[in-house]
């Protein structure tokens, strides 16, 4: 774990853990094998979802999001590539 004292930028599970915890205590969705949470409430994290607080973190095409989490529970490798200077 690391300390929020000597970190420029804490990890996601860190920085968003709260909101992580409410996802998997209303998830009751079937999770593949090695998440801990269902697709749909990977989708609710990245997206956002206004009912439980949950703040949006892509702002972007919402069917790239599916589409991503569709190639990542079929395990294939995914590679999200855009203009150049937009990283």
């Amino acid at each position: 774990m690391v300390n929020s004292a000597d970190a420029a930028r804490l990890p996601a599970e860190q920085r968003h853990a709260e909101e992580l915890q409410r996802l998997a205590e209303q998830d009751r969705d079937p999770k593949p094998t090695g998440w801990r949470l269902s697709p749909r409430a990977v989708r609710r994290f990245i997206v956002g979802d206004g009912q439980l607080g949950i703040a949006r973190k892509f702002y972007g095409d919402d069917p790239l999001v599916d589409r991503a989490i569709v190639s990542l529970m079929g395990h294939q490798g995914l590679l999200l590539v855009g203009e150049p200077g937009t990283a």
